[in-house]
């Protein structure tokens, strides 16, 4: 899949905080405002039968943190696909706040949401897929 490049997707919100030095843009995307992400920021290592979890920089897509099946050099395409299919999913949906993107498969899924600055990955198993 072709996809635009992660800053014409992706803006994060102001940053309210100076100590923080995340790069910021005057142009705030759909995804700036994601509701209902804010308790995946807080719980993402908490995920009840996860395969894996990761953060990435919304901005970027640099991966600040990972576990499980998405750490690692051999995950590292996956997450880079992953963060691309959200982009393609932002960049068709400008309009409309995206609160996350999930792809199901018949044992796993993946959910993604957007919380200021970060992307937030959860590769779980079927049993916690409703």
């Amino acid at each position: 899949s072709s996809a635009a490049p992660a800053s014409a997707s992706l803006t994060p919100n102001p940053n309210p905080n100076p100590s923080q030095t995340e790069p910021r843009t005057p142009t705030q995307s759909p995804l700036a405002h994601a509701p209902g992400s804010r308790a995946m920021a807080q719980d993402i290592e908490d995920v009840p039968n996860a395969l894996g979890t990761a953060v990435l920089s919304a901005a970027t897509g640099e991966v600040q943190k990972a576990s499980g099946d998405l750490y690692g050099d051999a995950a590292a395409s996956r997450l880079e696909e992953l963060y691309h299919c959200f982009l393609d999913a932002a960049e068709v949906l400008q309009d409309e706040p995206m609160a996350r993107v999930t792809i199901a498969f018949k044992e796993t899924q993946y959910s993604m949401g957007v919380s200021g600055a970060f992307l937030y990955i959860a590769h779980v198993t079927a049993d916690e897929i409703q």
